[in-house]
Parts: structure tokens; sequence; C-alpha cells
């Protein structure tokens, strides 16, 4: 008994670590401040539970386990997180294919989901959802998983009745922590209070061969979908991201930040409906792929940017950003970005801006095949077409430019090749 009451010790304060580590490095917020230790990680010990045996590779529903929806007699965040418990034991044990059939799931915050080389299938219908207490922690946490797959996560972390502030701007409402080889299938996030899906590397630990497709989110404090290198301390390799849709949010859309390197992100629409916050934004962060993004409604389209470390080493091709509230494109301090088809369209300040970021530091090695930055709106708004005003090395190729209000091109102070 005393052995198990430690193992439950040192399990909630790692999830409490997740909570209390966290802190906002920028404007632009980060998770940060993130440790854990290899024991800190593990809790897949029973306890006092117990499941009937299976095979390995069993199909099972959670309902087996004692998991009840809402509206159920006996429901309760306590007896679900219970039967959570055991069942994550179980599925990583054998090697489990979990159902979860359609019902609001109430849990408490902290709860783990991750269980190693195991699959969880959610039916249409089918929401964890966070209780009403007031949470400090994350709600939902995946910690070290292991070849993982999960279809139709679909996760609220109840925002109407939370408290943004006291739940804290860097918590999440999935928290995916030194993943590898795991993949998350048609997820959504439908509220959160803070931060909705987050992809963190711990410092020293990594992230690999992650694949999230299919993601759907909005009703977020702050960013709806975050991949974040801690303060440049942790590591990310082959991190896939396809096919997003992002509605209207308080914050941002999509981040990378502080480090999130070797990640793909295509197929994005992020209209964000925010003209505090970007609706794509990669903030010190590199070796980074774009195709088929478009940000909108936000501050910036997709703002590219070097705060407090490097950010470059970017590729990106049909990458569109419009009816932002500033920029469709804003590249600020980055280096070695190279870009095919990129498109700044109705927006207010510019449709392309290349410009000196944080500390007076300039792009650097830009370059950009097809341009095209333009207002068409019976009203035009959008100031500059393409606004160069802090590059080194640039070079624009034939671009399509027109409609906006003060120049269509305009350079100051910056090397620039145009064709």
């Amino acid at each position: 008994m005393g052995k198990m009451n430690r193992n439950r010790r040192v399990m909630l304060l790692a999830i409490g670590a997740v909570a209390s580590g966290f802190s906002g490095a920028s404007t632009g917020n980060t998770i940060s401040g993130f440790a854990l230790s290899d024991q800190d990680a593990v809790d897949r010990t029973v306890g006092e539970d117990s499941h009937p045996k299976f095979s390995d590779g069993d199909e099972v529903s959670a309902k087996q386990f004692g998991l009840l929806a809402k509206g159920e007699k006996g429901a309760s965040s306590a007896v679900n997180a219970k039967a959570l418990k055991s069942l994550r034991t179980a599925a990583e044990t054998y090697r489990l294919r979990v159902n979860f059939p359609a019902g609001i799931y109430e849990l408490p915050a902290g709860t783990r989901l991750d269980a190693n080389n195991s699959t969880w299938v959610f039916a249409p219908g089918a929401v964890l959802k966070l209780h009403d207490e007031q949470a400090a922690t994350d709600f939902i946490a995946f910690i070290k998983p292991v070849n993982q797959k999960l279809i139709g996560l679909k996760v609220d972390a109840n925002r109407a009745q939370q408290n943004s502030r006291a739940f804290g701007a860097d918590r999440c409402a999935v928290l995916v922590v030194n993943a590898k080889g795991c993949t998350f299938l048609s997820s959504e996030i439908i509220s959160s209070p803070g931060k909705g899906f987050g992809v963190l590397s711990t410092p020293g630990g990594t992230t690999s061969d992650m694949e999230i497709r299919g993601f759907k989110g909005g009703n977020c404090s702050k960013q709806v979908l975050i991949v974040d290198g801690n303060n440049m301390a942790g590591f990310f390799k082959r991190v896939v991201i396809n096919d997003v849709r992002i509605g209207a949010t308080s914050h941002a859309g999509v981040a990378l930040n502080d480090g999130a390197s070797d990640v793909t992100l295509s197929d994005v629409v992020a209209d964000v409906q925010s003209g505090t916050w970007d609706a794509v934004s990669i903030r010190d962060s590199w070796d980074i792929k774009l195709s088929n993004v478009r940000g909108s409604r936000g501050r910036n389209g997709l703002y590219l940017q070097r705060l407090n470390g490097f950010c470059g080493r970017i590729e990106m091709d049909n990458v569109v950003g419009e009816e932002n509230l500033q920029n469709g494109i804003l590249i600020a301090g980055a280096e070695d970005v190279v870009g095919g088809v990129v498109v700044g369209r109705n927006n207010a300040a510019a449709g392309i801006n290349i410009t000196a970021g944080a500390g007076g530091h300039r792009c650097k090695n830009i370059r950009i095949a097809a341009p095209s930055a333009y207002d068409n709106k019976e009203n035009p708004t959008q100031q500059y077409g393409i606004l160069v005003q802090g590059a080194d090395n640039c070079r624009l190729g034939k671009s399509t430019t027109y409609g906006n209000t003060k120049r269509n091109v305009s350079v100051i102070r910056s090397e620039v090749l145009a064709e």
C-alpha cells in the first residue's frame, strides 16, 4: 500500500511539473521550463485496480473498465479517472485496441492517456471533457508515449466553466511530451481555457516520428496547435502535421516556437478571427517545410520571426496570407528562406513584408520565386504590396502587385534583386 501511494505521488508531482513549470517567454507564448526524469514519466502499475486478462492485440471497450458517460448512473470524473488508470495499464501490457463509444466522459485535470504500443479509437460523439472544478494543470497528458495511435480524439477543456487566468496561459487541453512514433488522426480541440494541443520536447528530450493528421480546433484562449522546443533546449525529428482546420479563437492558430525543428506543416487553413495574434507563427525555429498554408483574419497571416535565437532554413510554397489586420506574410529577421508561390492579398499593412527582427537582426538570403501582393477589393485597404525594409541578399522573382493604396513595391535600405 505504501509503495502504491509513493508511485501515485510521483505521478502527481510529474503532472504538477507540467503545470507549474510553464512560463511565457514573450508575447507569442511558449511552453517552457518543463523538466522530466524517467522515473517521473513512468506510472504503469495497477496498484489496487484490477481488470480482466487479455490476449495481445485484443479489441476492448473502455466501458469494460468502468468508464461512464455523463448521465449514466454513478458517473463522475473521479470514477472515470480510476477506470482510465486501469485501462492505460492493460492497454500497454496487452497492446490493446481500445474503443470509446459515443458519450461525454468527464475527467479531472492531469489525466494521463499514454499507453505504449496501443491504439485508441473514439467513436463519433465521444468527447473527453474537463470537469467543472477549477483546474490548474493540463487536462489530458501523454508523457513519453511510444508507438501509440489515437483516432478521433475529441477534447473539451471546458473553457465556459474554467477560469482562464487560474488555468494558466501555458497549460493545454492536450499535452504530448517527448513522443516517439505516435500518430494522432482526426483529433479535435473543442475548447480550452489555455492552449489547445501542445507538442513539447523537454530539455534534452526528443519528439520523433510523430504525425498529426486531420486536426480541427478553435475556441481556445491561446494557441490552438503549438509545437515547442522549450527555449531551444528540446529536439525534434520528423514531425508531420497535415490537414489542419482552425476556426475562431481568442489567440493564434498554429505556432512553432522556440526550437521547433524538422517539422512539415501542410494543408492548413487557419481563420483565427483575432486581430491581436497571428494565424500561423514560426518563432526561433528552423528546418521547417510549409505547403498549402493559408492564414487569415489574424494580426499577420504567416509570421516568421527571430526573437531570442535563430529562425531560418524554411521552405514554403503555396502560402497565402489574406484579410489580416497587419501583414499577409511577415518575415522578420529570418534567414535562408526559400519560397515558391507566396501570396499576400487584401490585408491592411502589406501583402509581403520583409523586415528586421528583434535586436535589429536583418533578414538574410531570402528567395521567393513567385511573390504576389495585391488588393482586389472594391475598396482597397492594403497599403503596400511588397515592402522590403531590412534584408541582405534578397531575391524576388517576377511579382504580381496591384491595387495597393500606397505603393505596389517599396524597397528601403535593403539589398534586393527583383526580376
